[in-house]
């Protein structure tokens, strides 16, 4: 049975404090995501991102293989895009992961709910 994360995760506020940047784009505690079984054999070192509502069961975890990161879900967003079931949640979920697959390093702004942003540009005169 693999490991559990060591950061105490009571809110999404609380992953992205964690520095679990690819979940940046969501907005609520509990997602809205097509989800089918759970995972119950992984490697010791692997991290457990997202646990099952009904059952606290594993379905999303990573964890590092040789120089990179190896990545494990039970989403099926494929087959939920292709019939239109893919909520919002999922949808950038799937893009924030796949943005960190192609660089975990990046730098990636952090906006919370109750924070302000400062943007400067143009008015066009307004």
């Amino acid at each position: 049975m693999g490991g559990m994360r060591t950061c105490p995760v009571l809110s999404m506020q609380d992953i992205w404090m964690c520095g679990i940047l690819f979940f940046s784009g969501q907005t609520r505690n509990v997602l809205n995501l097509r989800v089918d079984g759970y995972l119950s054999n992984y490697p010791d070192n692997a991290e457990v991102l997202l646990k099952r509502t009904a059952s606290g069961m594993p379905m999303l975890i990573t964890y590092q293989y040789g120089l990179g990161h190896v990545m494990v879900t039970t989403l099926y967003s494929d087959w939920a895009y292709g019939h239109n079931q893919m909520s919002p949640e999922e949808m950038n979920l799937i893009r924030d992961l796949t943005t960190w697959a192609v660089n975990p390093e990046m730098e990636i702004p952090r906006f919370y709910p109750d924070s302000s942003v400062s943007v400067e540009g143009d008015t066009g005169g307004l």
